[in-house]
C-alpha cells in the first residue's frame, strides 16, 4: 500500500475570502475535548451530528481553528468530507504558535474516500488579527462566510458567547451531547441546552425504526388499573430493551421523553411524568420501573 500523503494547509488573508466562491457555508463548532465517543450514546450524537451538517448538503465547511483530536469535535470532519466532500476551511488567529498548532495538528490526519482510499486534502486556512477572543474569532468567520448555518456539537461559554453576540439569522443547530468532566466523574452539559430562541434548533436522536413497535399502543391500550395483558407488555418491553443493547434496565431521559411524543400530552406533563419515576440527580431511568408507575403494577 502506498503512503499516505499528508494534507495541505494554506495560510490566507482574511481579506482573501470570498464568500461567493465558499457556496453553501456550514459552521461546525462544539466541545473541542473531552468528548467521550467510545460510550454508546455519546456515538450516536456523534452520528447525528454528521448527518445534520451532510443534510445541508455544504459547498463548505468550516471550522474556527481548533486542532484535531479523537476527543473533540473536530474528530467528526474527516467523516463529514466523507459523507458530502466539501471544501475544508478553517479560520485562526494570526499567531505564530497557532499556525504551528495547525500545521502539526491537522496534514497528518487521514480522509478515506468512499471507495476506501487515501485522499489528501488542502485545508484553507483564512488568518485573522492575533489578539482577538475564541468567541470573536467564531463571529468574524460567520461574517466573513455569510453563512447562516452552524452545527454546534456541545459547546461551552465560547459557543455561548458568539451565539448570544451573534446575527438571528444563523441558525445553530445544537446537538446536545455532553462530555466529560475534567476529572472524568462526571458530565458536563453544553452551554446552549436549556436556551430557547427562534433560531436555536435543538437535535435529536435518529432512534425510531418505522419496523419497530411503537409506545403509541399505551395510548390505544385501555385496561383496568394493575392489568395489562401479557402481548401488550412485551412488546412494550421490546421497544425499550431494542434501545438498551447492554441489557442495563435503564433508558436515557431524553430519548424516553422522544419515545413518549406518541401520546395525548403536553411537553410539560411528559417532564412532571419522568421526574416522578426517575431520580432528579440522573439522566436514565429504569424502564421496568417507568411501566410499573405507569400501569400501576406491583410485579413485572
Amino acid at each position: 500500500m502506498a503512503e499516505a500523503t499528508a494534507n495541505s494547509i494554506t495560510f490566507r488573508d482574511v481579506s482573501e475570502c470570498i464568500a461567493a466562491d465558499l457556496g453553501r457555508v456550514v459552521h461546525i463548532k462544539g466541545f473541542g475535548l473531552r468528548i467521550a465517543f467510545e460510550d454508546e450514546e455519546t456515538a450516536s450524537w456523534g452520528d447525528c451530528a454528521v448527518s445534520a451538517v451532510s443534510e445541508l448538503k455544504p459547498d463548505t465547511l468550516v471550522w474556527d481553528g481548533d486542532s484535531f483530536h479523537a476527543d473533540s469535535f473536530t474528530a467528526l470532519v474527516p467523516r463529514i468530507w466523507r459523507s458530502c466532500a466539501p471544501r475544508l476551511v478553517m479560520f485562526l488567529r494570526d499567531k505564530e504558535k497557532d499556525r504551528k498548532r495547525v500545521q502539526e495538528s491537522w496534514p497528518s490526519v487521514p480522509f478515506i474516500g468512499e471507495a476506501n482510499e487515501d485522499s489528501s486534502q488542502n485545508i484553507d486556512c483564512f488568518l485573522l488579527q492575533a489578539d482577538i477572543k475564541f468567541d470573536r474569532l467564531g463571529q468574524l468567520a460567520l461574517q466573513a462566510t455569510q453563512a447562516k448555518d452552524v452545527i454546534a456539537v456541545g459547546g461551552g461559554p465560547v459557543v455561548w458567547n458568539e451565539f448570544a453576540a451573534g446575527s438571528t439569522d444563523v441558525t445553530y443547530g445544537l446537538v446536545p451531547l455532553k462530555r466529560r468532566t475534567a476529572d472524568g466523574e462526571g458530565w458536563e452539559s453544553c452551554a446552549l441546552e436549556n436556551l430557547e430562541a427562534p433560531n436555536l434548533k435543538i437535535l435529536h436522536l435518529d432512534i425510531e425504526d418505522p419496523e419497530a413497535p411503537s409506545l403509541k399502543l399505551l395510548k390505544t391500550t385501555e385496561t383496568a388499573p394493575g392489568v395489562i395483558d401479557a402481548s401488550t407488555l412485551e412488546c412494550t418491553l421490546k421497544v425499550f430493551r431494542d434501545r438498551d443493547p447492554n441489557e442495563t434496565g435503564l433508558i436515557h431521559r431524553r430519548v424516553l421523553a422522544y419515545l413518549l411524543q406518541g401520546l395525548p400530552a403536553r411537553p410539560e406533563q411528559i417532564d412532571t411524568l419522568l421526574n416522578t419515576v426517575g431520580k432528579p440527580d440522573s439522566d436514565y431511568i429504569s424502564y421496568e420501573e417507568f411501566l410499573k408507575f405507569l400501569w400501576q403494577l406491583d410485579v413485572m
